[in-house]
């Protein structure tokens, strides 16, 4: 693991999740979270409580048909995904 973190530094290392734990009640800036809906990593039920376990009031849960983990990817979903920012923003 070092030696991969040494070549890429902007690597995370995952194995210490615990590092990665926030009050998401503190978080007050409006959210967009976006969720792939056949992501193999983060449940839909665990977004789902991300979103109301944030202390943003205007806050968004936006779910990317035909999508992964990576809703971003190059693929058909992008233009979903780029949808979803805009309307967010505006």
């Amino acid at each position: 693991m070092a030696t991969a973190q040494a070549a890429d530094p902007h690597c995370v290392d995952w194995t210490a999740l615990a590092e990665f734990e926030v009050d998401l009640a503190r978080i007050k800036c409006p959210t967009l979270v976006m969720h792939g809906d056949a992501d193999p990593y983060a449940a839909a039920a665990d977004q789902r409580a991300l979103l109301a376990g944030l202390g943003a009031a205007e806050k968004r849960l936006a779910v990317i048909p035909g999508s992964d983990h990576v809703v971003h990817a190059l693929t058909e979903p992008k233009v979903t995904w780029a949808r979803e920012i805009r309307a967010f923003l505006e």
